[in-house]
Parts: C-alpha cells; sequence; structure tokens
C-alpha cells in the first residue's frame, strides 16, 4: 500500500500542466470518452464517470462484467477518446484494450504510475 501512494505521489509531481492541458484538450474534443480500468483503477474510473457525466460529456465504461470490454471497446472510433487508467499489476485486459484501440487510431489518455508502465 505505501508503494502504491509513493507512485501516486510521484505521478503527481512528474505530470506537468501541458499535459494535463493536452489530455483536457482532447476530453473536451472527443465525441464520447470509454473510460476504463480495473481492479484497483475501478473507482478512479467511477469518479471520472460521475464527473465527466456532470460536465454533460458522453461517457461509456468498458464494463468487464460478462467480458465485454473488449467488445465494447472495438465500438470507438477515431473522433472518441479511450482514457485508461492502470497501475502496477496492470490488468491483461486493460493493456490489451489500450493496444487494440491505438491500433485503430483512437486517441488514448493514460493514467498510470510509471513511464515504464505498458500503457506509457
Amino acid at each position: 500500500m505505501l508503494r502504491d501512494l509513493a507512485s501516486l505521489q510521484g505521478l503527481l509531481q512528474e505530470t506537468s500542466a501541458d499535459q494535463i492541458a493536452t489530455a483536457a484538450d482532447m476530453m473536451e474534443a472527443a465525441d464520447t470518452i470509454y473510460l476504463l480500468g480495473q481492479l484497483r483503477s475501478a473507482p478512479v474510473v467511477e469518479l471520472l464517470r460521475y464527473m465527466l457525466t456532470m460536465l454533460g460529456k458522453r461517457t461509456v465504461i468498458l464494463d468487464t462484467s460478462g467480458g465485454l470490454a473488449t467488445h465494447m471497446a472495438k465500438v470507438a472510433r477515431k473522433q472518441d477518446l479511450l482514457l485508461a487508467v492502470s497501475f502496477r499489476f496492470y490488468a491483461t485486459e486493460v493493456v490489451n484494450i489500450v493496444e487494440e484501440s491505438a491500433g485503430r487510431g483512437v486517441p488514448i489518455v493514460a493514467i498510470s504510475d510509471s513511464t515504464l508502465s505498458p500503457l506509457a
């Protein structure tokens, strides 16, 4: 748990204002924002869904129940955005969805704990 907290503190210190502004611009420009996070990242995604919905942004959580997240992600288009959250012990399905979506040209904003993360 202490290691996880240290990773999040590092994320706050290493993320520049320009990176945050770029992510915000991408989110504003997106038609639909697809949110993806599993395990410990799920609460972050739930909070983002709430906040973005209150801002009037169309959001879809790529829900892992029933094994549908991978299939749901395939409808994301180049005018949409995939916002993926994953930390140490990166969920395989999250990594696979990010790789597949990137291969189709879907813009991605990733929140992770390291520049060595598979999401980076």
